[in-house]
């Protein structure tokens, strides 16, 4: 018995790719969200900058709990 080969197999590497993530070519901006009320805090340019490094960075608290991030435009 011969084995196919899966169609979501990896082909030579020659996939295109149809996204690309890219940070900075929008509007977009993130914000940190309370979880229960919904009130929004900027997020301080430290912390920006340790988000585009990866870095870990300290979510605030906001009724005792940890704020979201969510994008807005």
């Amino acid at each position: 018995m011969s084995e196919q080969p899966d169609d979501n197999d990896l082909k030579s590497g020659k996939e295109k790719l149809t996204h690309v993530e890219t940070r900075s070519s929008s509007s977009a901006k993130p914000i940190f969200r309370c979880q229960d009320c919904g009130y929004i805090e900027e997020i301080p340019n430290e912390i920006l900058e340790k988000m585009d490094n990866d870095e870990p960075f300290q979510t605030p608290t906001h009724h005792d709990k940890p704020m979201l991030i969510n994008i807005v435009e």
